[in-house]
This record gives C-alpha cells, sequence and structure tokens, in this order.
C-alpha cells in the first residue's frame, strides 16, 4: 500500500466571499459588531418590568430604606426570590406594590 503525504492532499485555494474591498468588509463588521453590542447592552433595560434587582437597588428604587422593603415584604406587599445564594426581587412586582393615594 502507498502513503501519500498530506501536503499532496491539501491544497490551498482563495476564497472568494463577494467583490468587497478588504476596508468596506472592516467596516461592515465592524457597523454589525456595533449594532449587535448595542442591543445586549441597550440602556432601554431600566424600563424593563422583568428586571431582578438585589435589595439594595430594590430599596434605591422605591426610594426607601432597607427596613422599609424588609416590612414590605414581611407584610406580603412584595415577594423576595432566590437564585445562586443571592436574593431578588421583581422590578414588575415593586411597581405593582405602589399604591395610588387620593
Amino acid at each position: 500500500m502507498r502513503y501519500v503525504s498530506l501536503k499532496h492532499i491539501v491544497r490551498m485555494y482563495n476564497v472568494v466571499l463577494s467583490p468587497i474591498t478588504p476596508g468596506d468588509l472592516i467596516d461592515k463588521i465592524a457597523a454589525k459588531t456595533a449594532e449587535v453590542l448595542a442591543g445586549k447592552f441597550s440602556t432601554n433595560s431600566e424600563n424593563d418590568p422583568e428586571d431582578l434587582l438585589t435589595p439594595e437597588e430594590a430599596a434605591k428604587f422605591l426610594k426607601v430604606t432597607s427596613t422599609s422593603l424588609w416590612r414590605m415584604r414581611k407584610a406580603g406587599k412584595i415577594k423576595l426570590y432566590g437564585l445562586g445564594g443571592k436574593r431578588y426581587y421583581k422590578k414588575s412586582e415593586l411597581l405593582n406594590a405602589l399604591e395610588v393615594l387620593q
């Protein structure tokens, strides 16, 4: 049996993606990367009601002390959730807990 060297089997060919200059390709990659990153790190996430807030963030969001937040939880107005040993409040539940005063 005759063995063939790998260099005889594999040949390198130039791959043509499309008629685009390297500079245009770099610009397109940069634009798409910026678009993807803008979607992942959008500042609109502050308004997302399904955000999870730490107890400190929740107290700051409601502009109350941590003691007031604890009292709201004990009164059953809001729920505390756990994930991996950490504690969180749902932003939507914090908004629902606000009472309308007349």
